[in-house]
């Protein structure tokens, strides 16, 4: 098994990690506001900060370009969800959506860009 396939792989269990992990806490606060122990709009600005930061932990700790790619991605979608949500500049969820385009366009312009130098 080459190097690749093993990167590949290590790359899923930890995707998959983190995404189960978000679910659960997702859940569990989502479970915890109808119980009405807390008040999950509280909660709502935690979400850009924690993509935030997993974004920037892909970023800049991963080797593949791919995983690198999706951490910028990852930045971009926290920074659009707080702009949307706190009508920075304007916007909202509804008018500003483009920028999500924008994200997947310089996702896939990062991956290209650093095959060709591989």
């Amino acid at each position: 098994m080459d190097t690749q396939q093993v990167n590949t792989k290590s790359g899923n269990k930890s995707n998959n990690l983190m995404i189960g992990l978000a679910m659960i806490v997702i859940g569990g606060l989502f479970l915890l506001d109808r119980m009405n122990m807390i008040n999950a709009l509280e909660w709502w600005y935690v979400a850009p900060a924690m993509i935030a930061i997993a974004g920037v932990i892909n970023l800049f700790s991963r080797e593949n370009p791919e995983e690198r790619a999706n951490g910028l991605f990852q930045i971009i979608l926290a920074f659009w969800l707080f702009a949307s949500a706190e009508h920075l500049w304007g916007w909202t969820f509804r008018t500003s959506w483009p920028v999500l385009i924008i994200g997947v366009g310089l996702r896939h312009l990062v991956i290209a860009m650093s095959a060709k130098r591989q």
